[in-house]
């Protein structure tokens, strides 16, 4: 969630470098990751960035915060990574734990 949106639609220029703050306030372990492929996803082969095509990024896994109850008492977990949107189109960004895209983990960059 950011502002208010969930999996907010993302506008990026061609040409850019993002860089991506990656961090975990759920309940279970996330990835983060960006593919060229459309919905919907396969359980089966998320986990896979070679199946997933998502060579573009794919950051590690984290675990949920140390203190669930309260994440802002505990450690929370987080990590970056940088892509340069080199083409015009159509990227999503999603978590490839099996049946989390599946369920609405994913939102869309559009790379104008």
């Amino acid at each position: 969630m950011d502002y208010g949106l969930i999996d907010p639609t993302l506008v990026i220029k061609n040409g850019s470098t993002v860089n991506f703050v990656f961090i975990n306030l759920g309940a279970e372990i996330h990835i983060f990751a960006i593919t060229p492929q459309a919905p919907p996803f396969n359980p089966f082969t998320t986990l896979s960035p070679t199946a997933l095509k998502a060579d573009l990024l794919y950051l590690p896994a984290l675990p949920p915060p140390a203190n669930f109850d309260n994440p802002f008492s505990g450690s929370i977990y987080s990590t970056s990574g940088s892509y340069t949107f080199n083409a015009t189109g159509t990227y999503y960004y999603l978590c490839p734990i099996p049946g989390h895209a599946e369920l609405g983990m994913y939102g869309e960059i559009e790379v104008v």
